[in-house]
């Protein structure tokens, strides 16, 4: 997928979103590395090397889409090559909430070694 910003791309992706949920949903935030890291993480399961049910993501939005009410997309889009507008709040929130992750795993590896962690507690579908 091709980086873009502002709100015109905005609208064309909540549109494309409304219509593959049946007018159910809406865009929220844009992701383009997660699926090829996937799709290399299912080659290398394919081979043996590793195992893709342990494979996770943790999503930190570092950047915005759309650009601030008082700018154009295109001075928004400037202003992110000094860098991502969101990226410190992003890595603090992958950090708060992968380390809670983490510290789960290593304190039940006697567990978790053999097994792949469940969801235990929540529903199967989100409301």
């Amino acid at each position: 997928m091709t980086y873009w910003h502002g709100a015109l791309k905005n609208a064309w992706a909540n549109e494309l979103v409304k219509y593959w949920s049946d007018g159910e949903a809406n865009f929220v935030t844009s992701a383009m590395e997660e699926t090829g890291t996937y799709q290399s993480i299912t080659y290398l399961d394919n081979t043996g090397l590793v195992d893709k049910t342990r494979f996770l993501v943790l999503r930190g939005g570092s950047n915005f889409t759309m650009q601030p009410p008082n700018l154009t997309a295109e001075q928004s889009l400037l202003r992110e090559s000094d860098g991502y507008a969101g990226l410190e709040a992003s890595l603090e929130n992958v950090y708060l909430a992968g380390s809670v992750v983490i510290d789960e795993l290593l304190n039940g590896w006697d567990q978790y070694s053999e097994s792949v962690p469940t969801a235990m507690g929540f529903p199967d579908k989100v409301e």
